[in-house]
């Protein structure tokens, strides 16, 4: 629920008393499907990571607080950890609807490595855009998760 102050369930930032689209922690997104957050990794910013998104259905989204809703597309940085064999995919998706299937390459042996990712041309719209990775029918999943940014409209 958002406090008294702002339209935020989250603790007060710099985006009229939100957090900056261009970092969001893990602790702040809204996960769905299996997902938590965790600290049994070390490395990782903020309080926790997220861990669980590997099973179809799991979701982790973040709301992007802006300061204009102007239409357009930015890019999306995602922070991860992947020590599988290879890289992995998940759907990421625009406020309910999905924009593609991205990947996520290998970063290490271990799980304490984190590397980023950027998405290019992801539309948004509206001043509360929501994106949302997320484990589909199509996606072999199971990455750690630690932060998320939008640079863009």
């Amino acid at each position: 629920m958002p406090d008294a102050g702002d339209r935020c369930s989250d603790t007060a930032g710099t985006v009229s008393g939100c957090p900056t689209p261009a970092q969001l922690e893990a602790e702040d997104a809204h996960n769905t499907g299996g997902v938590k957050t965790n600290v049994n990794h070390t490395g990782h910013f903020g309080r926790a990571f997220i861990d669980g998104l590997w099973a179809q259905g799991a979701t982790s989204s973040f709301t992007l607080h802006r300061t204009s809703a102007a239409p357009g597309s930015g890019a999306i940085t995602v922070r991860y950890a992947n020590a599988n064999i290879d890289a992995r995919t998940m759907t990421l998706s625009v406020d309910g609807r999905a924009v593609r299937q991205v990947s996520f390459p290998k970063v290490s042996d271990s799980w304490d490595a984190w590397g980023t990712v950027t998405f290019d041309d992801v539309p948004s719209s509206g001043r509360d855009p929501v994106v949302t990775p997320s484990c589909g029918q199509n996606d072999t999943g199971s990455i750690n998760l630690d932060r998320l940014g939008h640079r863009g409209p």
